[in-house]
């Protein structure tokens, strides 16, 4: 809407006018407006200034990068196989596959299998029957054949070689000379024992024998007592 007046000078003059409800409307929207900028400038601002929210991130960017980088292990040779349910009320493959693998015996022992796609195949039949381990020697993998009669497999899949004694080459011989009792070290060991009254005191177990008011303390569990037979 336009708006004719004329002024003292006698010019003309046109003035917009617009409606005080349109004006009113047109300030709240943009108040509104500028609020929500300033609270997203302050939401970023903060997040700038505080950014140890992002460390896990880059903690995990780093580590599936240097996974990527690693080379993949080794696979190992042999599986240690364990049984850990029934067979009762299961179908008749998954039976046979147990059979051949020997784990349809009553007891849970372990078995050895080699690391072959075929074995593979059949584990992946019956892997909900089963519990499947790698196959390590942390102790040393056995050197005769007497070894293997002397093994024992835990569940984590060690398998614990308990070797044979052999005897003591000439080598070790000469090594042992190095631990050879001197006689003086003996005889200087036997006279601090005699010193320090510890002769046979390995056999001689000691017998402590408590005093009356030996620490000084017993007035406290005889402060309420009357008639006491002595006196502090």
């Amino acid at each position: 809407m336009a708006l004719a007046a004329v002024n003292s000078l006698g010019h003309l003059s046109l003035r917009l006018a617009l409606p005080v409800t349109a004006v009113a409307i047109q300030n709240v929207s943009l108040r509104g407006i500028h609020k929500k900028t300033l609270k997203q400038r302050r939401r970023l601002k903060k997040l700038e200034e505080d950014m140890s929210w992002t460390q896990p991130l880059l903690e995990y960017r780093k580590e599936k990068e240097q996974r990527a980088n690693e080379k993949p292990p080794e696979p190992h040779q042999l599986h240690v196989v364990w049984r850990t349910r029934s067979l009762v009320g299961r179908p008749w493959w998954e039976k046979d596959i147990m059979k051949k693998m020997g784990l349809a015996e009553q007891g849970y022992y372990p078995t050895v299998h080699k690391n072959i796609p075929s074995v593979n195949a059949m584990l992946q039949e019956v892997k909900h029957l089963v519990v499947i381990k790698p196959l390590s020697f942390p102790h040393g993998v056995p050197e005769h054949e007497s070894d293997f009669d002397h093994i024992h497999i835990k569940p984590t899949g060690e398998a614990i070689v308990k070797k044979r004694i052999e005897p003591a080459s000439e080598a070790k011989k000469a090594d042992l000379h190095e631990w050879v009792m001197d006689p003086d070290v003996i005889k200087k060991e036997c006279d601090n024992i005699r010193l320090n009254y510890n002769i046979h005191a390995e056999y001689h177990r000691p017998v402590y024998i408590y005093k009356r008011n030996q620490d000084g303390k017993e007035h406290r569990y005889n402060f309420n007592k009357d008639n006491l037979p002595y006196k502090y």
